[in-house]
């Protein structure tokens, strides 16, 4: 049985509109295909909206993910 990384989920949430702004899906595994990527996206998605629209984040996002930010950069995103 393989082990897999946790999922991250991270939001954006724009209290004067009530508008979640971005909503990005971290599945932890750098290496699986896209599908793979593009499944776990849609599973999650897919409870939490109607119609969910899925595009992929691409390299540009990777910052902006939990598990790769130090607990530094964490607090100051948090102030």
């Amino acid at each position: 049985m393989s082990t897999r990384n946790p999922i991250t989920i991270r939001f954006r949430f724009n209290q004067a509109t009530g508008q979640i702004e971005q909503f990005l899906i971290d599945d932890g595994d750098r290496t699986a295909p896209e599908a793979y990527h593009n499944q776990m996206a849609q599973a999650i998605a897919g409870r939490l909206f109607r119609r969910p629209q899925i595009a992929d984040a691409g390299l540009e996002a990777i910052a902006e993910v939990p598990a790769n930010l130090t607990t530094e950069e964490l607090r100051q995103r948090e102030q």
